[in-house]
């Protein structure tokens, strides 16, 4: 467990350390703001729009850092070859593919829980309590859903990250970008490919479409803006099974094919 800690934080340290995560924090907080701003033209719902796209922002904030920052610092570990001194040292491989997805998360942690104050200091500030939901209790309540909808959102990134983290172990950044952002658009259109293909479940097409990650089942943002869906504790605690299920199969997967891999 020592190592895997050490491992994690000297992951964690290096991604808040890359003038990469700070660029993508400033940038997300400020489309936050600006967002907001226009979400006033959406006379009718300018409450919802705001509420909503503060949170889309909160998923591709999180999302780009687990992208870009977190499986990049993978990358840079492979390429500079200072896996090699590591694993000289008395650390398994799987503990260190484990390691580095947990600095990864922590780091993931941080910035959607900075990009989550801003979201909720910019819905206050546009609705205020009051006006929010028609009282402070109600807002209160409002303020705990905002929290529910975002820790389904960083449940969906983390296991985007967990495919990123396998994926830098063995390719590019170009290509580890590439298909964790194929993995996110199948797993949210995957209900409506089966309808639009007409495949059958029982073939081969419809098979890899059952094994894709149904990632609509964290996008709850639209119901709670509209306050037409509260999120259930039950719902939280199955969300959070199926990530951790997802999570460990996927990591197992990376760590058997990395105990195979030679590492010059």
């Amino acid at each position: 467990m020592r190592s895997i800690y050490a491992t994690a934080l000297i992951t964690f340290k290096e991604c808040v350390r890359d003038p990469a995560y700070t660029i993508i924090l400033l940038a997300f907080a400020a489309l936050i703001v600006v967002g907001s701003s226009l979400a006033m033209f959406s006379l009718s719902r300018q409450n919802e729009m705001v509420c909503e796209m503060g949170l889309s922002s909160l998923m591709l904030g999180g999302l780009v850092v687990a992208l870009v920052v977190g499986a990049g610092a993978v990358i840079e570990d492979r390429h500079a070859h200072t896996a090699l001194p590591t694993l000289a040292k008395p650390i398994s491989r799987k503990r260190l593919v484990v390691g580095k997805y947990f600095g990864i998360m922590a780091g993931v942690v941080l910035a959607m829980l900075l990009l989550w104050v801003v979201v909720v200091c910019v819905v206050w500030s546009k609705n205020g309590a009051e006006a929010m939901t028609g009282g402070g209790e109600g807002a209160t309540i409002f303020l705990v859903e905002i929290a529910k909808a975002g820790a389904l959102t960083f449940l969906e990134i983390a296991l985007l990250g967990a495919v990123s983290v396998a994926l830098a172990l063995f390719f590019s950044r170009l290509v580890v970008i590439g298909i964790s952002l194929g993995v996110m658009v199948a797993g949210h259109l995957v209900t409506e490919l089966f309808r639009i293909t007409g495949v059958s479940e029982s073939g081969a097409i419809g098979g890899i479409l059952h094994r894709l990650p149904n990632l609509e089942y964290y996008r709850v943002a639209t119901q709670v803006a509209e306050r037409q869906l509260a999120v259930s504790p039950a719902y939280m605690a199955w969300a959070a099974i199926y990530t951790l299920c997802g999570i460990a199969l996927v990591l197992l997967l990376s760590m058997i094919f990395y105990d195979k891999r030679e590492i010059n």
